[in-house]
């Protein structure tokens, strides 16, 4: 499974978020991609956690689909999400720090994965990021990939632990509870953030 993230900072203002509608029509366009599986669109949210000491960003997506070659398409010259370059429907999310990255995604089992969210409310998501260089890559992603899995899923209340690139790592919560002693280590730079989290297919648009 391939993971497409694309993540908006805001240049000034760490409390700004991202206006109606912009983000409905940014989940139109993803939503219409061709060959998505999934896609996450999140918001700022909040949890109490030690180590959240990160600005979070006012607005990101995670898109999930089979292989390099649908999101490739995608993304070319005259792909279908090109039009989310487009200042005209989106001047304000333009304006903003702009990040992308492609990961290789695998989700991992949990004891208890089905959702138990409160009908109105989203689901937590909890992104951490690590980044940087190792001295020995190949030991650090063998060492993380070994352990943390298990860790994760001892999170109270978590549903969907994933591992993408193998240095990033996301898990949803029903709300903003969070164990923060169990977070790994990292290499380089790290970013902790939590995001309400908004689950759509080409198909439908939902919470999980």
């Amino acid at each position: 499974m391939i993971a497409y993230f694309l993540t908006f900072r805001h240049q000034s203002d760490p409390g700004a978020r991202v206006n109606a509608a912009e983000a409905t029509c940014f989940a139109e366009i993803v939503r219409a991609t061709p060959k998505l599986q999934k896609a996450l669109l999140f918001t700022p949210a909040s949890a109490h956690d030690p180590y959240l000491k990160d600005e979070v960003p006012l607005f990101a997506v995670q898109l999930y689909v089979a292989d390099i070659a649908a999101l490739e398409a995608a993304l070319a010259p005259t792909g279908h999400l090109q039009a989310l370059t487009s200042r005209r429907d989106f001047p304000n999310l333009l304006e903003c720090d702009v990040t992308q990255q492609a990961m290789v995604t695998r989700g991992f089992a949990v004891p208890e994965p089905q959702f138990r969210t409160a009908p109105g409310e989203l689901p937590c998501t909890y992104l951490v990021a690590y980044e940087g260089t190792a001295e020995d890559l190949q030991l650090w992603l063998s060492h993380y990939i070994t352990h943390h899995p298990p860790i994760m899923a001892r999170f109270p209340g978590i549903r969907l632990p994933e591992i993408s690139a193998l240095h990033r790592r996301q898990f949803a919560l029903p709300d903003g509870d969070g164990d923060g002693d169990a977070v790994a280590p990292s290499y380089g730079t790290s970013f902790h953030v939590p995001f309400s989290s908004f689950t759509m297919t080409r198909e439908r648009s939902s919470t999980p």
